[in-house]
């Protein structure tokens, strides 16, 4: 991946290897947690995976970074 730009990984999973593509600067939204069972909607709300959760949580991201 290129290094001038600034990355964002989401993983609805465990993000930690997707520090190594995005570099120190980038941005890696993941769930490291283990053991919740709910209806995929309920989950995704929970754990900041709905679409506008994680539009808020990279704009506040890129504000912060420039």
């Amino acid at each position: 991946l290129p290094r001038d730009h600034r990355i964002c990984a989401i993983e609805a999973a465990r993000g930690i290897e997707w520090h190594r593509h995005v570099g120190r600067e980038g941005l890696v939204i993941g769930i490291d947690r283990y053991g919740a069972s709910a209806p995929d909607k309920a989950l995704a709300e929970a754990y900041g995976f709905t679409p506008a959760k994680l539009a808020e949580r990279i704009a506040g991201w890129v504000k912060s970074s420039s």
